[in-house]
Protein backbone atom coordinates (compact mmCIF):
# COMPACT_ATOMS: atom_id res chain seq x y z
CA UNK A 1 0.00 0.00 0.00
CA UNK A 2 1.36 3.17 -1.37
CA UNK A 3 -0.24 6.21 1.02
CA UNK A 4 1.33 9.68 -0.27
CA UNK A 5 0.34 13.30 0.67
CA UNK A 6 2.95 15.64 -0.83
CA UNK A 7 2.43 19.55 -1.01
CA UNK A 8 5.24 21.92 -2.87
CA UNK A 9 5.00 25.22 -4.37
CA UNK A 10 8.47 26.54 -6.43
CA UNK A 11 8.03 29.46 -8.29
CA UNK A 12 4.68 29.38 -10.41
CA UNK A 13 4.03 25.66 -9.85
CA UNK A 14 2.92 23.80 -7.15
CA UNK A 15 2.51 20.25 -6.68
CA UNK A 16 -0.28 18.57 -4.25
CA UNK A 17 -0.51 15.21 -4.42
CA UNK A 18 -2.26 12.98 -2.05
CA UNK A 19 -3.91 9.61 -2.50
CA UNK A 20 -3.71 5.68 -1.31
CA UNK A 21 -2.74 2.74 -3.23
CA UNK A 22 -2.99 -1.15 -2.76
CA UNK A 23 -0.64 -1.38 -6.17
CA UNK A 24 2.90 -3.40 -5.96
CA UNK A 25 3.89 -1.13 -8.78
CA UNK A 26 2.52 1.80 -9.16
CA UNK A 27 2.40 3.94 -12.51
CA UNK A 28 2.82 8.16 -12.70
CA UNK A 29 1.72 9.60 -16.09
CA UNK A 30 0.74 13.10 -17.24
CA UNK A 31 2.15 15.42 -19.51
CA UNK A 32 5.49 17.63 -19.45
CA UNK A 33 5.71 19.35 -16.66
CA UNK A 34 2.75 17.87 -14.52
CA UNK A 35 5.19 17.09 -12.04
CA UNK A 36 6.28 13.79 -12.21
CA UNK A 37 10.12 13.86 -11.40
CA UNK A 38 9.29 16.40 -8.51
CA UNK A 39 6.86 13.80 -7.18
CA UNK A 40 9.31 11.12 -7.07
CA UNK A 41 12.32 13.43 -6.27
CA UNK A 42 10.56 14.70 -3.04
CA UNK A 43 9.89 11.06 -1.68
CA UNK A 44 13.39 10.17 -2.64
CA UNK A 45 14.86 13.51 -0.55
CA UNK A 46 16.12 15.32 -3.33
CA UNK A 47 13.70 18.49 -2.77
CA UNK A 48 12.31 19.46 0.71
CA UNK A 49 8.53 19.60 0.40
CA UNK A 50 6.49 22.22 2.37
CA UNK A 51 4.28 19.28 3.54
CA UNK A 52 5.16 15.56 2.70
CA UNK A 53 4.10 12.31 4.34
CA UNK A 54 4.47 9.17 2.60
CA UNK A 55 3.97 5.48 3.64
CA UNK A 56 4.96 2.32 2.03
CA UNK A 57 3.47 -0.55 3.61
CA UNK A 58 3.95 -0.51 7.26
CA UNK A 59 6.99 2.03 7.19
CA UNK A 60 7.02 5.64 6.81
CA UNK A 61 9.59 6.96 4.76
CA UNK A 62 8.97 10.62 5.44
CA UNK A 63 6.20 12.34 7.66
CA UNK A 64 5.29 16.35 8.15
CA UNK A 65 5.64 15.97 11.82
CA UNK A 66 9.09 14.88 11.83
CA UNK A 67 12.63 15.80 10.61
CA UNK A 68 12.63 12.59 8.81
CA UNK A 69 11.35 14.34 5.59
CA UNK A 70 15.05 16.20 5.05
CA UNK A 71 16.73 12.83 5.66
CA UNK A 72 18.89 11.96 3.05
CA UNK A 73 17.49 9.09 -0.08
CA UNK A 74 20.23 6.43 1.46
CA UNK A 75 18.46 6.65 5.20
CA UNK A 76 14.73 6.44 3.48
CA UNK A 77 15.72 3.11 1.81
CA UNK A 78 15.19 4.57 -1.61
CA UNK A 79 16.31 2.71 -4.71
CA UNK A 80 16.41 5.40 -7.86
CA UNK A 81 17.04 5.21 -11.32
CA UNK A 82 16.66 7.94 -13.13
CA UNK A 83 16.98 8.70 -17.22
CA UNK A 84 20.99 8.83 -16.34
CA UNK A 85 22.53 5.80 -15.15
CA UNK A 86 24.87 8.08 -13.17
CA UNK A 87 27.46 5.32 -12.65
CA UNK A 88 30.61 5.46 -11.23
CA UNK A 89 32.54 5.15 -14.72
CA UNK A 90 35.52 4.06 -13.51
CA UNK A 91 34.82 1.79 -11.94
CA UNK A 92 33.91 -1.51 -12.75
CA UNK A 93 30.47 -2.86 -12.97
CA UNK A 94 31.02 -5.51 -9.82
CA UNK A 95 32.26 -2.16 -7.89
CA UNK A 96 29.17 -0.15 -9.13
CA UNK A 97 26.51 -2.65 -7.77
CA UNK A 98 28.47 -4.01 -4.63
CA UNK A 99 28.83 0.47 -3.93
CA UNK A 100 25.17 0.37 -3.62
CA UNK A 101 24.99 -2.16 -0.25
CA UNK A 102 22.24 -1.65 2.06
CA UNK A 103 24.48 0.20 5.46
CA UNK A 104 21.14 -1.10 7.37
CA UNK A 105 18.97 -4.51 6.06
CA UNK A 106 20.04 -6.95 4.26
CA UNK A 107 21.15 -7.04 0.96
CA UNK A 108 19.66 -9.53 -1.55
CA UNK A 109 22.86 -11.53 -2.63
CA UNK A 110 24.74 -10.88 -5.56
CA UNK A 111 24.72 -13.48 -7.52
CA UNK A 112 20.75 -13.44 -7.81
CA UNK A 113 20.94 -9.88 -8.67
CA UNK A 114 23.55 -10.73 -11.04
CA UNK A 115 21.43 -13.42 -12.58
CA UNK A 116 18.76 -11.49 -13.07
CA UNK A 117 19.77 -8.93 -14.69
CA UNK A 118 22.53 -10.85 -16.96
CA UNK A 119 25.16 -8.93 -15.90
CA UNK A 120 27.67 -11.70 -15.46
CA UNK A 121 29.61 -11.25 -18.52
CA UNK A 122 30.03 -7.38 -17.60
CA UNK A 123 31.17 -7.69 -13.79
CA UNK A 124 34.72 -6.56 -14.71
CA UNK A 125 34.05 -3.99 -17.57
CA UNK A 126 34.48 -0.63 -16.43
CA UNK A 127 31.49 1.09 -16.23
CA UNK A 128 32.06 3.92 -18.75
CA UNK A 129 32.74 1.36 -21.54
CA UNK A 130 29.10 0.19 -21.51
CA UNK A 131 26.00 0.77 -23.60
CA UNK A 132 23.07 2.56 -22.63
CA UNK A 133 20.89 -0.25 -22.09
CA UNK A 134 23.86 -2.37 -20.29
CA UNK A 135 24.47 0.60 -17.84
CA UNK A 136 20.29 0.78 -16.96
CA UNK A 137 20.73 -2.68 -16.21
CA UNK A 138 23.52 -2.14 -13.80
CA UNK A 139 21.67 1.28 -12.20
CA UNK A 140 18.84 -1.07 -11.67
CA UNK A 141 20.97 -3.72 -9.82
CA UNK A 142 23.19 -1.13 -7.52
CA UNK A 143 19.37 0.36 -6.47
CA UNK A 144 18.54 -3.32 -5.75
CA UNK A 145 21.88 -4.51 -4.01
CA UNK A 146 21.02 -1.03 -1.36
CA UNK A 147 18.01 -3.20 0.13
CA UNK A 148 15.50 -0.31 -0.57
CA UNK A 149 12.14 -0.25 0.75
CA UNK A 150 11.02 1.27 -2.83
CA UNK A 151 12.04 1.77 -6.28
CA UNK A 152 11.54 4.79 -7.91
CA UNK A 153 11.97 4.43 -11.95
CA UNK A 154 11.60 7.54 -13.81
CA UNK A 155 11.85 6.99 -17.31
CA UNK A 156 14.32 4.49 -17.15
CA UNK A 157 13.85 3.82 -20.50
CA UNK A 158 14.20 7.07 -21.74
CA UNK A 159 16.74 7.07 -24.67
CA UNK A 160 17.01 3.42 -25.98
CA UNK A 161 15.73 2.38 -29.51
CA UNK A 162 12.66 0.29 -29.14
CA UNK A 163 14.15 -3.14 -28.83
CA UNK A 164 16.48 -2.06 -26.19
CA UNK A 165 13.64 -0.88 -24.66
CA UNK A 166 12.33 -3.89 -24.72
CA UNK A 167 14.25 -5.87 -23.66
CA UNK A 168 15.46 -3.94 -20.64
CA UNK A 169 11.51 -3.79 -19.50
CA UNK A 170 10.98 -7.33 -19.34
CA UNK A 171 14.52 -7.23 -16.89
CA UNK A 172 12.26 -5.11 -15.03
CA UNK A 173 9.37 -7.14 -15.14
CA UNK A 174 11.66 -9.86 -13.78
CA UNK A 175 13.31 -7.29 -11.10
CA UNK A 176 9.52 -7.08 -9.94
CA UNK A 177 9.10 -10.79 -10.34
CA UNK A 178 12.32 -12.11 -8.43
CA UNK A 179 12.40 -9.43 -5.58
CA UNK A 180 9.21 -8.07 -4.86
CA UNK A 181 10.38 -4.29 -4.08
CA UNK A 182 6.95 -1.31 -3.70
CA UNK A 183 7.80 0.50 -7.41
CA UNK A 184 6.48 3.75 -8.69
CA UNK A 185 7.38 3.70 -12.50
CA UNK A 186 7.23 7.38 -14.04
CA UNK A 187 6.82 7.03 -17.73
CA UNK A 188 5.47 8.30 -20.82
CA UNK A 189 5.05 5.47 -22.85
CA UNK A 190 1.37 3.88 -22.35
CA UNK A 191 2.77 0.72 -23.78
CA UNK A 192 5.06 -0.21 -20.51
CA UNK A 193 2.81 1.16 -18.18
CA UNK A 194 -0.08 -0.99 -19.54
CA UNK A 195 2.23 -4.27 -19.11
CA UNK A 196 4.44 -3.06 -15.69
CA UNK A 197 2.17 -1.90 -13.51
CA UNK A 198 -1.42 -2.62 -11.25
CA UNK A 199 -2.51 1.03 -11.39
CA UNK A 200 -1.61 4.48 -12.39
CA UNK A 201 -2.13 7.79 -10.97
CA UNK A 202 -2.49 10.50 -13.68
CA UNK A 203 -1.14 13.94 -12.83
CA UNK A 204 -1.63 17.82 -14.75
CA UNK A 205 -0.62 20.42 -13.40
CA UNK A 206 0.51 19.81 -10.33
CA UNK A 207 -2.19 17.64 -9.25
CA UNK A 208 -3.96 13.90 -8.97
CA UNK A 209 -6.56 14.42 -11.69
CA UNK A 210 -7.30 10.33 -12.46
CA UNK A 211 -6.32 7.10 -10.67
CA UNK A 212 -7.88 3.77 -12.03
CA UNK A 213 -5.79 0.67 -13.80
CA UNK A 214 -3.90 1.16 -16.74
CA UNK A 215 -6.58 0.14 -19.08
CA UNK A 216 -8.76 3.00 -17.22
CA UNK A 217 -6.08 5.60 -17.67
CA UNK A 218 -5.33 4.32 -21.40
CA UNK A 219 -9.07 5.31 -22.31
CA UNK A 220 -9.22 8.59 -19.87
CA UNK A 221 -6.22 9.85 -22.09
CA UNK A 222 -7.56 9.85 -25.35
CA UNK A 223 -5.16 9.75 -28.24
CA UNK A 224 -3.05 12.44 -27.40
CA UNK A 225 0.02 13.06 -25.42
CA UNK A 226 1.75 10.30 -23.28
CA UNK A 227 -0.98 7.93 -23.98
CA UNK A 228 -1.07 8.66 -27.97
CA UNK A 229 -2.78 5.45 -29.61
CA UNK A 230 -1.09 5.90 -32.63
CA UNK A 231 1.98 4.02 -31.06
CA UNK A 232 0.36 1.66 -28.52
CA UNK A 233 1.85 -1.53 -28.32
CA UNK A 234 0.88 -5.06 -27.33
CA UNK A 235 3.59 -6.39 -24.80
CA UNK A 236 2.90 -9.85 -22.89
CA UNK A 237 4.50 -12.62 -21.84
CA UNK A 238 4.28 -15.86 -23.73
CA UNK A 239 5.40 -19.26 -23.52
CA UNK A 240 7.07 -21.20 -26.43
CA UNK A 241 5.55 -23.92 -28.16
CA UNK A 242 7.30 -26.40 -30.81
CA UNK A 243 9.29 -24.73 -33.42
CA UNK A 244 7.24 -24.90 -36.53
CA UNK A 245 10.60 -24.31 -39.14
CA UNK A 246 13.41 -22.76 -39.72
CA UNK A 247 11.65 -19.30 -40.44
CA UNK A 248 8.94 -19.52 -38.23
CA UNK A 249 8.65 -20.08 -34.26
CA UNK A 250 5.67 -20.66 -31.94
CA UNK A 251 4.70 -19.75 -28.95
CA UNK A 252 1.08 -19.80 -26.55
CA UNK A 253 -1.03 -16.96 -25.92
CA UNK A 254 -4.11 -18.96 -23.36
CA UNK A 255 -4.44 -22.04 -25.00
CA UNK A 256 -4.05 -20.86 -28.83
CA UNK A 257 -0.79 -20.77 -30.91
CA UNK A 258 0.66 -17.11 -32.26
CA UNK A 259 4.00 -17.81 -34.85
CA UNK A 260 6.70 -15.52 -35.49
CA UNK A 261 9.10 -14.67 -38.54
CA UNK A 262 11.66 -14.94 -36.03
CA UNK A 263 14.44 -16.60 -34.69
CA UNK A 264 13.35 -18.49 -31.10
CA UNK A 265 14.09 -16.98 -28.19
CA UNK A 266 16.90 -18.40 -26.05
CA UNK A 267 16.61 -21.46 -28.36
CA UNK A 268 13.00 -21.98 -28.40
CA UNK A 269 13.15 -23.10 -24.54
CA UNK A 270 12.80 -20.01 -22.74
CA UNK A 271 9.57 -17.55 -21.85
CA UNK A 272 9.57 -14.08 -24.01
CA UNK A 273 8.18 -11.22 -23.91
CA UNK A 274 6.32 -10.58 -27.35
CA UNK A 275 5.66 -7.34 -28.97
CA UNK A 276 2.81 -6.50 -31.33
CA UNK A 277 1.36 -2.78 -32.51
CA UNK A 278 -2.18 -2.01 -31.98
CA UNK A 279 -3.03 -1.05 -35.09
CA UNK A 280 -1.04 -4.28 -36.92
CA UNK A 281 -3.97 -6.47 -35.82
CA UNK A 282 -7.19 -7.05 -37.49
CA UNK A 283 -10.58 -7.57 -36.47
CA UNK A 284 -13.25 -10.03 -38.21
CA UNK A 285 -16.39 -11.27 -37.10
CA UNK A 286 -16.56 -14.29 -39.79
CA UNK A 287 -13.85 -17.27 -39.11
CA UNK A 288 -11.45 -16.07 -42.41
CA UNK A 289 -9.99 -18.72 -44.84
CA UNK A 290 -7.32 -18.78 -46.99
CA UNK A 291 -4.96 -15.98 -45.94
CA UNK A 292 -1.49 -15.20 -45.92
CA UNK A 293 -1.64 -13.94 -42.09
CA UNK A 294 -0.45 -16.66 -39.99
CA UNK A 295 -2.35 -15.89 -37.22
CA UNK A 296 -5.76 -15.88 -36.61
CA UNK A 297 -6.62 -16.04 -33.01
CA UNK A 298 -10.57 -16.13 -31.32
CA UNK A 299 -11.56 -13.56 -29.07
CA UNK A 300 -14.10 -11.76 -27.14
CA UNK A 301 -14.23 -7.95 -27.50
CA UNK A 302 -13.64 -6.56 -23.75
CA UNK A 303 -14.57 -2.60 -24.11
CA UNK A 304 -14.60 -0.64 -26.89
CA UNK A 305 -13.33 3.37 -26.33
CA UNK A 306 -13.51 6.37 -28.75
CA UNK A 307 -11.67 9.37 -28.86
CA UNK A 308 -10.92 12.11 -31.05
CA UNK A 309 -11.97 10.42 -34.36
CA UNK A 310 -10.10 6.47 -33.01
CA UNK A 311 -10.99 3.49 -31.20
CA UNK A 312 -9.11 0.96 -29.15
CA UNK A 313 -10.99 -2.31 -28.98
CA UNK A 314 -10.19 -4.30 -26.15
CA UNK A 315 -9.85 -8.33 -27.20
CA UNK A 316 -9.67 -10.61 -25.09
CA UNK A 317 -7.36 -14.00 -26.79
CA UNK A 318 -5.77 -15.25 -23.93
CA UNK A 319 -4.27 -11.78 -22.79
CA UNK A 320 -6.18 -8.84 -23.45
CA UNK A 321 -4.74 -7.34 -26.84
CA UNK A 322 -6.16 -3.56 -27.54
CA UNK A 323 -6.57 -3.09 -31.41
CA UNK A 324 -6.92 0.10 -33.28
CA UNK A 325 -9.81 0.47 -35.72
CA UNK A 326 -11.49 3.64 -37.31
CA UNK A 327 -14.94 4.34 -36.18
CA UNK A 328 -16.58 3.10 -39.75
CA UNK A 329 -14.58 -0.09 -39.31
CA UNK A 330 -16.44 -0.60 -36.23
CA UNK A 331 -19.42 0.30 -37.00
CA UNK A 332 -19.59 -1.49 -40.71
CA UNK A 333 -18.62 -5.19 -37.95
CA UNK A 334 -21.04 -3.79 -35.36
CA UNK A 335 -18.24 -4.47 -32.54
CA UNK A 336 -19.45 -4.26 -29.40
CA UNK A 337 -18.16 -5.43 -25.97
CA UNK A 338 -18.85 -9.11 -25.72
CA UNK A 339 -18.76 -9.60 -29.31
CA UNK A 340 -17.18 -12.63 -30.84
CA UNK A 341 -14.53 -11.64 -32.81
CA UNK A 342 -11.23 -13.01 -34.88
CA UNK A 343 -7.64 -11.40 -34.95
CA UNK A 344 -5.74 -11.65 -37.39
CA UNK A 345 -1.97 -10.77 -37.23
CA UNK A 346 0.68 -11.41 -39.28
CA UNK A 347 4.27 -13.64 -38.53
CA UNK A 348 5.99 -10.42 -39.13
CA UNK A 349 4.28 -8.08 -37.25
CA UNK A 350 5.41 -9.76 -33.99
CA UNK A 351 8.93 -8.99 -32.43
CA UNK A 352 10.37 -11.23 -29.34
CA UNK A 353 13.01 -10.84 -26.63
CA UNK A 354 13.66 -13.09 -23.76
CA UNK A 355 11.45 -12.07 -21.13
Amino acid sequence: MFEINIQKSHGAFALDVSGTSPARILGVVGPSGSGKSTLLNVIAGFIRPDEASVRVGDTWLVHSSDAARHTSTRRRGVGYVCQSPLLFEHMTVRANLTYGLAAHGTSPPLTDVVSVLELEPLLAQRAGTLSGGEARRVAVGRAIMSAPRVMLLDEPLSGLDLRLAQRTLALIHRVGESFHIPTIYVSHTMSDVLFLCDEVWRLDRGRLVDTGSPREALAALGGSGPSDWADLRNLFIAEPAPKLTAQLTGYRVGDQALVLAQAAVGGGAEQALLSIHASDILLARDQPTRISARNVLAGTVTRVVERDGAVLVGVDVGVEWMVRLTPAAVGDLDITSGARVFAIVKASAISAVSA
